[in-house]
């Protein structure tokens, strides 16, 4: 899914004032979390890039988030998400909330069962 992608499906369905250049930071925050918070906890394949993440910007609109299909509908929930919490709308965003929640879990246990953990070695002096 691409940036643009992900803002037209939440805009379809989620009437909001948020600017193009908002909804932007906020993918951008998500990734930069996901890099921190799970990829950064195992060796990558040989065949993905290293992950260097820059946070994106309106020019980067047509660029392809981290997360593949078909785990990639946690960014609509995060978007929309983070729409109702600057509405303050407490009950849409509790739902909301939830739904995120377990596609990011969803996608971080796909993770984790699938690449090795980092190795981290830590030497310790007998004796």
């Amino acid at each position: 899914m691409t940036i643009r992608e992900a803002i037209d499906r939440v805009d379809v369905n989620n009437i909001n004032q948020y600017s193009e250049e908002d909804k932007v930071r906020w993918l951008s925050i998500l990734d930069n979390l996901i890099v921190i918070d799970i990829y950064s906890r195992h060796d990558r394949n040989k065949d993905e890039e290293e992950i260097n993440f820059k946070p994106y910007t309106t020019e980067d609109i047509d660029k392809s988030l981290l997360v593949p299909f078909p785990y990639d509908e946690l960014y609509t929930a995060y978007l929309e998400m983070k729409i109702c919490e600057a509405n303050k709308e407490t009950e849409r965003y509790n739902n909301a909330v939830t739904l995120y929640n377990s596609y990011f879990d969803e996608y971080s246990h796909m993770y984790h069962r699938t690449h090795l953990p980092k190795f981290t070695y830590n030497h310790r002096v007998l004796g």
